[in-house]
């Protein structure tokens, strides 16, 4: 996901799974542009729709997906 642009990456966001955004979230770096400003706003939005419209079942899974090492 290297060097792509805000509409690139809105794209991106908006298509993600919510086991991708929520390992994206969880592994991703400090000043990583998917988290500053109004992309990082949108990037949080998109993950509480998404997780509020799978339920708790499709998080809780996710994040075991996922696990904490990557």
């Amino acid at each position: 996901m290297a060097h792509m642009t805000d509409a690139e990456r809105i794209a991106w966001i908006d298509s993600a799974s919510l086991e991708d955004l929520l390992r994206k979230w969880r592994f991703g770096r400090s000043g990583d542009p998917y988290f500053e400003g109004a992309m990082g706003e949108h990037f949080a939005a998109t993950m509480k729709a998404k997780r509020e419209a799978e339920g708790p079942e499709a998080w809780t899974r996710a994040s075991k997906n996922i696990g904490w090492a990557d």
